[in-house]
C-alpha cells in the first residue's frame, strides 16, 4: 500500500464513518466502490470493512445496550451463519464481475421497495427475522453488505432512530467478526495490506463514529427511515458502478 492510498483512505474512512455513525450500517456501502477505485484487492476491502464494522459499532452496541433486542439479534446472527456458507460458494464459483452486478441490483429493488411503501408497524417474524439474517450472510461475504438485509428489515417496521441503532450495532458487530474471519482464511494469502490500513484508518474511523452516531439518535423517526432508503439506494448504484 503505497502514500496515495494511505491519503485517500483516510478521507474514505472518516467520510464512510460519518455515514455509518448516522444510519447504523453505511459504512460499507460508501468504503467499498471508494475502496476498489483506489486499487485495493475485493478481498483486502471486505476483509477491511468487517474490521472497521465490527471496531466501530462495538461502542454502539455498548453504548445501547439496554436498547438491544437481544432475542431478534439472536436470530438474525444464526440465519447469517448459513448465508454465509452461500456467499463463500458464490464467490469461489460465480464470476467476481457478474456477482456483482446481481448484488447491485438486488440493493436497489429492497431501496425502491422501502421508498414506495410505509412502514408497516409490525415485528417481522422469527422466521422472517432469520430470513433476513441468512441474506445478509451472503451479501457480507460477497460484497460487505451485510447491513443492508437488517436495516431494510428495521425500515419496513418503522422501528426509532435509537432501537434500529442499537440492534443494528450488535448485528453487525457479531456477523463482521464472523465473515471477516472467513474471508481472511479463505481468500487472502497476505495480511499485510489489510494490516495496515487497519493501523493507520481505525483510530479516524472510531472517532467519526463517536460523532455522528450522537447526531443519529436525535433524528425523528421520518427522517432516520429517509437517510436509510437513500443510502441503501446510493450503494447499490455504486457497487453498480464500481470497478470490476
Amino acid at each position: 500500500m503505497d502514500i496515495e492510498q494511505l491519503v485517500f483512505g483516510t478521507v474514505i474512512v472518516t467520510v464512510a464513518a460519518g455515514i455509518g455513525g448516522i444510519t447504523g450500517f453505511g459504512f460499507a456501502l460508501v468504503s467499498t466502490p471508494l475502496f476498489l477505485l483506489i486499487g485495493l484487492p475485493l478481498p483486502t476491502v471486505v476483509a477491511l470493512n468487517m474490521a472497521f464494522g465490527m471496531s466501530t459499532r462495538l461502542p454502539v452496541a455498548i453504548q445501547l445496550r439496554r436498547q438491544v433486542d437481544y432475542l431478534r439479534v439472536s436470530v438474525v446472527i444464526l440465519g447469517t451463519l448459513p448465508g454465509m456458507a452461500v456467499g463463500l460458494l458464490l464467490l469461489n464459483t460465480v464470476d467476481a464481475s457478474l456477482l456483482k452486478k446481481a448484488v447491485g441490483v438486488a440493493v436497489l429493488v429492497a431501496a425502491v421497495a422501502l421508498a414506495t411503501s410505509r412502514p408497516t408497524g409490525r415485528k417481522f417474524s422469527t422466521t422472517a427475522s432469520f430470513g433476513v439474517g441468512s441474506i445478509a450472510g451472503a451479501l457480507g461475504v460477497v460484497g460487505s453488505l451485510n447491513g443492508v438485509p437488517p436495516a431494510v428489515m428495521y425500515a419496513r417496521e418503522g422501528r426509532s432512530a435509537i432501537s434500529t441503532l442499537a440492534d443494528m450495532a450488535a448485528i453487525v458487530v457479531a456477523s463482521s467478526a464472523i465473515t471477516g474471519i472467513l474471508v481472511v482464511l479463505n481468500q487472502i494469502g497476505d495480511m499485510k495490506m489489510v494490516l495496515i490500513g487497519v493501523v493507520f484508518w481505525l483510530p479516524v474511523a472510531l472517532l467519526t463514529t463517536v460523532v455522528s452516531t450522537h447526531l443519529a439518535v436525535r433524528l425523528p423517526v421520518q427522517a432516520f427511515r429517509s437517510a436509510v432508503i437513500v443510502l441503501i439506494a446510493a450503494g447499490g448504484m455504486s457497487v453498480l458502478l464500481s470497478p470490476g
